[in-house]
């Protein structure tokens, strides 16, 4: 799967097609997340905000921020949220938590079918909130992982 994902990141980077070449980034985070690959996940989830920082995705389709791609600048930081759980950085997986449920909110038409997932994320970043022991910061991933709940 990665090999074909690769070819087509290749593919769409090269011909300026931004949303298609996010979305391809979205997949290749996701797998690195199954192959427990976080740290190189959440790079390829921070390039894709910096696609939007650049607003590159609006070159696309022209009329600027639409739902889906409101959808999924929220599905990735929902996924970012979690890869920074993995890596135990709990604070930054609760900003990450809350844009995704920002975003969300404006673009429900689209959102709809993974509000349960973004909540399940929120939940599972206060669960890792909860359960930080002393100034070492060690989480029981266990306990906050408790649930399935991979974007």
């Amino acid at each position: 799967a990665m090999t074909y994902i690769s070819k087509a990141h290749v593919v769409h980077s090269k011909h300026g097609e931004w949303s298609h070449l996010a979305k391809c980034k979205l997949h290749m985070a996701t797998l690195l997340s199954r192959l427990d690959q976080h740290p190189e996940a959440v790079l390829q989830l921070q390039l894709i905000l910096a696609l939007v920082e650049e607003a590159k995705l609006e070159e696309d389709g022209g009329g600027g921020a639409s739902a889906q791609k409101l959808c999924l600048v929220a599905v990735c930081y929902n996924n970012l949220a979690l890869e920074q759980l993995h890596l135990k950085d709990v604070d930054g997986a609760a900003t990450s938590s809350q844009n995704a449920r920002r975003l969300a909110r404006l673009c429900l038409s689209y959102s709809n079918r993974w509000l349960a997932q973004f909540e399940n994320t929120h939940k599972a970043v206060i669960r890792a909130m909860a359960t930080l022991l002393g100034d070492q910061r060690d989480l029981d991933m266990e306990l906050v992982m408790k649930y399935d709940i991979e974007a």
